[in-house]
């Protein structure tokens, strides 16, 4: 299998690399903000609440309510780490600057925010500051703060785009489950060309999804594997004809240190 691969992606008329890796220089910058639609801030919401967003006196909601605002707001705010900079400001301080801001939708949020009590509102900004409180590093910070990646993309032209963040991060078993999950979604509702690429996903010892999700993955050219240092896949589901035809490649990866990565080693010599 692994063989295969290398032998498809050397038969590619391009060989871009993205690479997204936290503190590497060269690291593109992702932003699930940018140009996000309800149904994606819907899934945010509850990605990180493990529940459907509901109203303001749940704290999923208050949260859903500040992606709202956020994704309509300055450009330093429509950002993961914007949010996580606005609850942490605070109820009284965040009060005064949507007041000052005036905007109908701060308006709203304010005159359903103040219904509740401060501890209320204190306890529901603070557990919205622990569900991002990955982004509290600098590194990982800057990482979710632009959006340099475009998904669609990888069904446009042949690629490499490999997301490693590496075990020296605290919440590495949040922030690449968080990506694979929001890759997935972006996949699934984004609608198929009938000249899109075959696309590989390396899950790289993340779970694979359940079977529902795996079947619609399936209908989008989507294959999932997981391959071993020896190239072995412990979950081919492999697009039909793909080593016939150009396709894209995503690898989801607990960087090592140092960084070694086959794929993006072969596609960078020459």
């Amino acid at each position: 299998m692994l063989e295969q691969l290398i032998v498809g992606l050397d038969h590619q008329k391009s060989r871009t690399v993205l690479l997204f890796d936290p503190g590497n220089p060269k690291s593109v910058r992702v932003d699930p903000l940018f140009l996000a639609d309800s149904e994606t801030l819907d899934w945010i919401a509850s990605f990180f609440y493990r529940s459907q967003p509901t109203s303001l006196s749940d704290d999923q909601g208050l949260f859903r309510d500040l992606l709202d605002i956020a994704v309509g707001g300055p450009v330093q705010e429509a950002t993961l780490p914007g949010v996580y900079a606005l609850a942490g400001l605070g109820p009284e301080e965040l009060k005064r600057l949507f007041s000052l801001r005036g905007r109908p939708e701060h308006i709203r949020f304010l005159t359903r925010f103040n219904r509740l009590s401060f501890s209320a509102q204190k306890e529901g900004l603070d557990r919205i500051c622990r569900s991002l409180s990955f982004l509290g590093d600098s590194q990982i910070a800057a990482a979710f703060s632009r959006a340099e990646l475009y998904l669609p993309i990888l069904f446009s032209e042949p690629i490499l785009l490999a997301i490693a963040v590496s075990p020296a991060y605290s919440d590495v078993n949040r922030i690449l489950p968080f990506l694979f999950q929001w890759t997935l979604h972006q996949i699934l509702i984004r609608r198929s060309k009938p000249d899109d690429l075959p696309l590989f996903i390396d899950l790289g010892g993340l779970a694979p999804p359940e079977g529902r999700l795996l079947n619609a993955l399936g209908e989008k050219c989507v294959g999932l594997l997981s391959l071993s240092d020896q190239g072995e896949s412990a979950c081919p589901i492999p697009p039909q004809g793909v080593f016939l035809n150009e396709f894209a490649f995503l690898s989801f990866k607990k960087k090592p240190k140092p960084w070694r990565f086959p794929f993006f080693k072969f596609l960078r010599r020459g």
